[in-house]
């Protein structure tokens, strides 16, 4: 039987581990991918009016213009009452606010010396909108009263009535859309590096555990495939899971936020996870190596896979943003590969567009996961022939 052969079918005795993490990966994500694409269905800010009470001591024309206006902005509760059954409404917190225009308003109004005067709730905020409400209206009207001096004030509340009555439709832009549709991205990216970790060590390292046996391991020696060539086929499995998980998390994404991905940015990382795999890959190598001689070498993996993932994610950013992570636990964050993975991720998802010098962070990025990469492959390379010299020594000493 190939080692293609064997290797999958020892895979394929701990498919129920890898799947439930992979599973559980893709039916999170793709709720965030339904929910995202129901964003049509957010009802936006809306207004909403609150309850005044309004004294008119002047009962001028300007007055009742005023009124009406207010009244399409606010909720007029009580009108024309006396200051104590006002005080008492505001009291009881039956108004937000009590609204008095003066006596004489609409005569000193070309001078603006009387003012309308407003007594709010302190717990209520609703107090500098109508504040602000009551300027703008009587701001139009001065300009208006500026260019028209002739019209009488019927006139000038048509014209002030028209222009404030103007509402502008706003239609979110397709670039914002790309935008929202780009956190969603980062977002998987960042939450993919736990999976990735997780499962390649586990799927690779409980896999080459068993080639690595001593018993197996002798009878390889003497097998009619020479040892480079096992390795190479060893390794030729190792990336084709590799490639595997990254390829369905790809269609994964795609799937939810296909035009985000057809964008530079998704395209830089979409790479940036195909490295940080090449770079799983190595680490599970590495893991399987030094958990090979333990006791329960397949326990002990299952609790490295868990630390390293989940330490990683939660102090690289994958778990909690960057921005929130101190200073000083950063400092560790960065001797560890995750954190540049996503680094990357987080500039790339905030960036408008794809400039020459996140071109550069992006493929400094690279080199640097690939060094990680390099890095973990030596270490396990140096542990196995040290083991070997080791083991070499000792069937000497046993023969002797």
């Amino acid at each position: 039987m190939s080692v293609l052969k064997v290797y999958y079918k020892i895979m394929k005795s701990h498919g129920v581990t890898m799947m439930i993490y992979i599973t559980i990966f893709f039916i999170v994500f793709f709720v965030f991918g339904i929910s995202a694409s129901q964003r049509s269905d957010i009802k936006l800010y809306e207004g909403t009016k609150p309850n005044i009470a309004v004294l008119d001591q002047d009962g001028s024309r300007l007055s009742k213009h005023l009124k009406a206006y207010l009244g399409k902005q606010a909720d007029i509760r009580h009108e024309n009452v006396s200051q104590t059954d006002a005080k008492d409404a505001l009291f009881y917190g039956d108004v937000s606010a009590i609204i008095t225009i003066p006596k004489g308003f609409e005569e000193d109004f070309a001078s603006a010396s009387e003012a309308v005067s407003m007594k709010q709730r302190p717990d209520d905020a609703n107090g500098v909108l109508l504040q602000q409400t009551i300027n703008k209206y009587l701001d139009t009207m001065h300009a208006y009263e500026t260019l028209y001096p002739n019209q009488d004030i019927d006139g000038l509340d048509s014209r002030v009535q028209k222009n404030l009555s103007t509402i502008a439709n706003i239609r979110m832009s397709d670039s914002e859309e790309v935008a929202t549709s780009a956190m969603l991205r980062g977002a998987y990216f960042n939450y993919a590096s736990y999976i990735l970790l997780v499962v390649m060590i586990l799927m690779i390292g409980l896999t080459m555990h068993s080639f690595f046996d001593a018993e197996i391991t002798k009878r390889n020696l003497i097998a009619p495939v020479s040892q480079n060539r096992m390795n190479l086929q060893l390794v030729i499995c190792n990336l084709s899971v590799g490639i595997a998980l990254w390829g369905a998390m790809m269609l994964m994404i795609l799937a939810m936020t296909w035009d985000s991905m057809m964008t530079l940015g998704g395209l830089l990382e979409a790479v940036n996870a195909f490295v940080f795999m090449l770079m799983c890959v190595s680490m599970s190598f590495m893991f399987c190596v030094i958990s090979t001689k333990s006791k329960h070498p397949d326990d002990m993996l299952n609790g490295i896979s868990n630390i390293v993932g989940l330490g990683c994610s939660f102090l690289c950013g994958a778990f909690v943003p960057l921005s929130m992570i101190g200073e000083n636990i950063l400092v560790i964050s960065r001797f560890l590969p995750s954190y540049w993975y996503v680094k990357l991720n987080d500039s790339l998802t905030s960036a408008v567009h794809v400039s020459n010098e996140l071109l550069k962070e992006a493929f400094m990025t690279y080199g640097i996961l690939l060094l990680f990469a390099a890095a973990f492959l030596c270490i396990a390379l140096v542990i196995m022939k040290s083991r070997r010299t080791q083991d070499a020594l000792e069937d000497t000493s046993m023969q002797s």
